[in-house]
């Protein structure tokens, strides 16, 4: 066995204040994940203002909606 593998903790051995940092990470991620989303969608308000309904109207058949984002290979 390498010995980089040996220098490896065991599931059980982690220390809990690693524990405690890896899900302060999950939740930070989440976060930025969720004010992305929310950024993305302000951005979209901002550059269609209130045309997005007629923006969109196209594609009340969700086949024509998935089909106007889908092109065929070249």
């Amino acid at each position: 066995m390498p010995a980089h593998v040996a220098a490896l903790p065991a599931d059980g051995e982690r220390s809990s204040s690693s524990q405690w940092v890896a899900w302060l990470l999950v939740a930070a991620l989440i976060y930025l994940l969720l004010a992305a989303v929310g950024a993305i969608g302000d951005g979209f308000k901002a550059a269609t203002g209130n045309n997005a309904k007629q923006l969109f109207a196209f594609a009340t058949n969700p086949f024509v909606g998935l089909r106007s984002g889908w092109s065929p290979p070249p």
